[in-house]
């Protein structure tokens, strides 16, 4: 599957991923935040036949941070998201970043479905990243998880960039 820079005319595709994962992207202020990092900031997606399956967006805070990452469900649990990591993350150790950061739902909000933000942080830790803590922060209705990833020239697991 090839990965590739995230262009501006990825922006429609990168939408319908949204709109496809309702509960994860189910707060419209949420759904515009991610349609306009993915029209404002760096990023890379996968295709799959030729055709936009997953994205991640990074914005440069104090250091890079995984602002978006999302994969269409037709094709998750098929190493997309792992691809789009890796390749970030050997762009943003070669260019002498050394950490990456991501925030995401925390583990003491109470969540119903079975597909839920528990998969988020098992995943997020199957790609090098560590939980320092909860936070409540401005902006978020429930508490958010810092986590965080050391970059180095020799930790990637790129499958193609």
């Amino acid at each position: 599957m090839p990965i590739r820079i995230l262009h501006a005319d990825d922006a429609a595709r990168c939408d319908e991923i949204i709109a496809a994962l309702p509960y994860f992207f189910g707060i419209q202020a949420g759904v515009d935040a991610c349609a306009e990092a993915v029209r404002t900031h760096r990023g890379w997606v996968a295709e799959v036949d030729g055709v936009v399956a997953g994205f991640l967006t990074v914005e440069q805070l104090i250091n890079p941070e995984i602002s978006w990452l999302a994969v269409h469900p037709e094709h998750r649990h098929h190493g997309i998201g792992k691809a789009l990591v890796a390749a970030a993350v050997d762009v943003l150790a070669s260019e002498g970043h050394t950490l990456l950061t991501v925030l995401t739902l925390g583990p003491s909000v109470v969540e119903q479905p079975t597909d839920n933000y528990s998969g988020t942080r098992r995943f997020y830790r199957s790609v090098g990243f560590e939980a320092v803590r909860e936070l409540d922060l401005v902006g978020w209705e429930q508490a958010a998880l810092l986590l965080v990833r050391r970059l180095d020239r020799h930790s990637s697991t790129v499958v193609n960039s």
